[in-house]
């Protein structure tokens, strides 16, 4: 789903659990998990860095603008306002699930 996304040139916006009951782990395991073919070029999913999302409900809140901001939302006054291509990443997963037979 992730290529599809990126071959889409859908923003994505990489986010790291801090918390371990959240089920956050040590960064090193994305990578050790993540395919080779996104790791290099022209993918290079790791040059953007992850937004570190820590449990405490301020850096959180923090955090998830950053993580909306990194998916292209603009700060306004009240708050921040979505933008159409989320619409389209979830429509993207749902279609790359379908031609995958459901699986996630």
């Amino acid at each position: 789903i992730v290529q599809t996304a990126m071959d889409r040139r859908i923003a994505i916006a990489p986010v790291a659990e801090q918390d371990p009951a959240s089920g956050g782990v040590a960064f090193r395991q994305f990578f050790q998990q993540t395919p080779q073919v996104l790791q290099q070029p022209p993918y290079k999913l790791f040059d953007t860095l992850a937004v570190p999302l820590y449990p405490s409900q301020q850096h959180r809140k923090v955090s998830l603008r950053h993580v909306l901001r990194g998916m292209g939302a603009q700060p306004q006054s009240r708050g921040m306002q979505r933008v159409p291509f989320t619409t389209s990443l979830l429509s993207c997963a749902q279609c790359c699930l379908a031609r995958k037979g459901g699986r996630r």
